[in-house]
């Protein structure tokens, strides 16, 4: 069967990602279905909840960066519906804790920015590579240098980039499952960036949603009833 995938994405863009195989992928492109103000919850429920009950049923996967407003809104509004975390921004999440305990411990022990000669700064882009790239040699200069420059232990503070990971394990799971990322819902949302980027910001967000559903192309006219198609 046909799997609808739904994306959210902030500032505010609800694109629906379209349908591909069920499990085996995900559509090429992302069409904004609506703007909304905010990074709440409120704001992207509503157009959802809006929708007809088979409409929302048809929903079987909801694709997302780690949002707990995001997460919110499919728990809510599409509750059925497998929610994705979407890998990119889970290894993202999990290098960005990484550096921030090695920024933290180089600060303590070495009393301010590491330098070339830190232990700890010495092996700053290691500690982010995926662990299949390092070579042996390179896990050996890891071991060596954590033990120079974090005596206490306190890495072990990535312990909250962890637990922060197990909240989010079944939507990880998810990912195995369904295959889908958030890739299309990020090109739409740099779309709405290009537009206020190039209107050098917007005053109106009336003018500014509807430039953007105007230049992502396909425009569900029911949302922009104020215009009449040529």
């Amino acid at each position: 069967g046909a799997a609808v995938l739904w994306g959210l994405r902030g500032p505010g863009v609800v694109p629906r990602l379209g349908q591909g195989a069920a499990g085996v992928g995900q559509a090429a492109v992302a069409v904004p279905r609506e703007v909304v103000p905010g990074h709440s919850a409120e704001g992207p429920t509503r157009p959802i909840r809006a929708r007809s009950s088979r409409w929302r049923q048809q929903v079987q996967w909801g694709v997302m960066d780690l949002s707990g407003p995001y997460r919110e809104t499919f728990t809510d509004a599409l509750a059925h519906a497998g929610q994705v975390a979407d890998p990119f921004h889970v290894i993202r999440l999990a290098n960005s804790t990484i550096d921030d305990v090695r920024r933290r411990m180089q600060n303590e022990t070495a009393g301010g920015r590491g330098t070339k000669h830190d232990p700890l700064y010495r092996i700053r882009r290691p500690l982010l590579q995926a662990a299949e790239r390092v070579t042996e040699r390179g896990r050996t200069k890891l071991r060596g240098l954590l033990a120079a420059g974090d005596p206490k232990g306190e890495v072990r503070d990535a312990w909250h980039a962890k637990e922060t990971l197990r909240r989010w394990h079944a939507p990880i799971v998810n990912w195995h499952r369904s295959q889908v990322t958030n890739g299309p819902t990020e090109a739409a949302n740099n779309l709405a960036k290009l537009i206020k980027r190039t209107s050098f910001g917007t005053a109106n967000f009336d003018h500014y949603r509807t430039r953007v559903l105007l230049y992502a192309g396909k425009p569900d006219w029911a949302l922009l009833d104020h215009l009449t198609p040529r």
